[in-house]
Formats: C-alpha cells, structure tokens, sequence
C-alpha cells in the first residue's frame, strides 16, 4: 500500500495484490482511495524482455488490431487482452484485462 499526492494535492493511496494462480497466471488487482474527487488517469507500467537477438523476433498484438514490433510507439484502445510473442523461442505471454483498457507500448 503507499500513499502519495496526485493532481492539484490530492491524496490518493494505492493497493496492489499479486496471485501466483493455476496455469502459470499472475493476476494482479489495484485499489485506488481518494479522500476527494480526483480527475486523474491510473496507469500501471509493465516491463517484459525477451531473449530475442532481433527485435524482429519479438511481436505485440491485441484482438482486432495489426501486430507489430516491440519497438513501436502504438496504443490499443478498448483492448481486452494484449499478446507478446517471442517467435525465436515460441513463447507467448498474454494480458487480459476485466473489461475494455487503453494500453500504450513504447
């Protein structure tokens, strides 16, 4: 849990929780508590790497939408799962999300 401010001084306190569950998934849940009304964006940030020699090898995609290279600014709006695949070694690590998210990849 941790506590900080945020937009125009506002205390906002955050709660992770982490699950190691069944078919080597993670999930993960954030609970977010403001004392007043807050007009602000939460955002978690991710940081994968592969063992890929080329960035070529390594691919990221989401339902509906083109799949490109890691290195490729891009955002999936309304994206409910967001797939990184390691094409070298077939690895595939997938993301999924309670409902429409927005996700940025830089």
């Amino acid at each position: 849990r941790r506590t900080g401010t945020v937009a125009a001084n506002a205390r906002v306190a955050v709660e992770k929780r982490v699950w190691l569950e069944s078919g080597s998934r993670v999930r993960v849940e954030y609970e977010l508590t403001a004392a007043d009304a807050v007009d602000a964006v939460f955002a978690s940030e991710w940081n994968a790497s592969f063992l890929a020699p080329d960035k070529e090898w390594a691919r990221l995609s989401a339902a509906g939408g083109e799949e490109s290279g890691l290195r490729k600014r891009r955002n999936f709006e309304g994206a409910e799962e967001v797939r990184v695949e390691d094409r070298l070694r077939g690895r595939l690590v997938r993301m999924r999300a309670d409902g429409a998210v927005d996700v940025w990849n830089w």
